[in-house]
């Protein structure tokens, strides 16, 4: 395919992970993931034991599991 002018199949990948929007992708879901686990913490170690005595005792004991 390459010798008559034609890129190939491997270069035109490489070529689409060079442009720099799959770098930016891979950064923002790593940095997703990371701010999951943030919000995740906070919630269970600040809010659920800030509303849960307030809270019903059946949706405390789902928001625990």
């Amino acid at each position: 395919m390459s010798d008559n002018g034609k890129t190939s199949v491997w270069q035109g990948f490489k070529a689409f992970l060079m442009r720099g929007n799959v770098v930016d992708l891979a950064v923002a879901v790593v940095i997703g993931a990371a701010f999951t686990n943030i919000v995740n913490a906070v919630v269970k170690g600040v809010i659920n034991p800030l509303v849960g005595p307030s809270a019903p005792r059946t949706w405390t004991a789902t928001a625990r599991a």
